[in-house]
C-alpha cells in the first residue's frame, strides 16, 4: 500500500510539472504576442502620421490658389491646356515598415542605400540596424524616398552624415520568386503601385 500511495503520488507530480510547464509557456507566448502586436501598433501609428501630414501638406497647397484668387483682381480666362497624358512607371513600396521590416530580418529582402559610386546594406545587429559598405548591386529595385522607413533612413544618416536623405537613392533586392510576381503583373501594364506584403506576396493598385 505505501509504494501504491508512492507511485501515485509521483505521478500526480508529474501532472503538475506538465500543468506548471504548460502555463508557463502560456505565460511566455501571451508575452512575446503583446510584443508584436504593441509593434505593429507603433508602425501602423508612424504610418497614420506619414499620411496624415502629407493630407496636410495637399490641403495647404490646394488652400493657397484660393487665396491668391480672392487677392487677385479677375482677368478674362487664360486658353484651355491641352490634358497631360497619364503618368507611365511603377512605383514600389511594402505594405508597412513592418512588412519591410519581417522581410530584411528573415533575409528574404536586402534593403540598400546608394549615394554618389558607392552602397551599402542594411545589416540586423544586436544593437540594432548598421549599414555595411558593400559593392553596388547588379539589379535594384528602386524605392520612393517618402516609402523608406524613417529609422531607417535615421541610421544612415547617424552612420553616413555626407549624405542627405534627399540625395541618396532606396532601393532593394527581391527574392527570385518576389521577382518574377512583380514581372508578371507588370507585363502589358503602363504603370501602377506595386505593394509587397510581409510574406513576400505583391499586388498591383
Amino acid at each position: 500500500m505505501v509504494s501504491q500511495s508512492l507511485k501515485e503520488a509521483r505521478n500526480e507530480i508529474k501532472e503538475r510539472e506538465t500543468m506548471l510547464a504548460k502555463i508557463v509557456k502560456d505565460i511566455h507566448d501571451k508575452r512575446r504576442i503583446r510584443s508584436e502586436l504593441k509593434t505593429q501598433i507603433e508602425d501602423e501609428t508612424r504610418n497614420l502620421k506619414k499620411i496624415q501630414a502629407t493630407l496636410d501638406q495637399l490641403a495647404e497647397k490646394l488652400d493657397r490658389p484660393l487665396q491668391q484668387k480672392q487677392q487677385i483682381p479677375s482677368k478674362p480666362p487664360p486658353p484651355p491646356v491641352p490634358p497631360q497624358p497619364a503618368r507611365k512607371g511603377f512605383t514600389l513600396r511594402f505594405a508597412s515598415d513592418t512588412a519591410l521590416n519581417t522581410l530584411v530580418s528573415r533575409g528574404k529582402v536586402n534593403f540598400f542605400a546608394l549615394a554618389g559610386k558607392k552602397a551599402w546594406q542594411l545589416k540586423q545587429a544586436d544593437g540594432g540596424p548598421v549599414y555595411v559598405s558593400v559593392k553596388t548591386p547588379s539589379k535594384i529595385y528602386e524605392m520612393e524616398t517618402s516609402t523608406v522607413p524613417e529609422d531607417y533612413a535615421a541610421v544612415f544618416r547617424r552612420q553616413v552624415a555626407a549624405f542627405g536623405r534627399g540625395t541618396v537613392t532606396w532601393g532593394v533586392t527581391l527574392p527570385e520568386l518576389t521577382a518574377i510576381s512583380i514581372n508578371r503583373l507588370i507585363k502589358d501594364r503602363k504603370g501602377g503601385d506595386l505593394i509587397i506584403m510581409p510574406d513576400g506576396e505583391v499586388i498591383l493598385n
